[in-house]
């Protein structure tokens, strides 16, 4: 597989990006794997700083019916 991810500077904090695509192959089955997410970072100092982000991923078998999720996340890191 592969994935891509990049960080640059905006609003004072970064914004962030990720893609990524492979496939996984289980009893002679592949599915096809896709992922892909956006996020915030902003620094309150040199040790805290708050983040949001937001993701999809989705998974596609062969056979079958594909399942997909979205997923949302937000918090504060402070690093001791």
């Amino acid at each position: 597989g592969v994935v891509l991810s990049a960080t640059a500077p905006f609003a004072g904090g970064k914004l962030l990006a990720e893609a990524g695509y492979g496939v996984k192959t289980v009893a002679d089955k592949d599915t096809d794997l896709m992922n892909f997410a956006v996020g915030y970072q902003h620094t309150l100092s040199k040790q805290t700083y708050l983040y949001a982000g937001l993701g999809y991923n989705e998974e596609k078998p062969e056979s079958g019916a594909k399942v997909d999720a979205t997923i949302a996340q937000f918090g504060i890191c402070h690093s001791f």
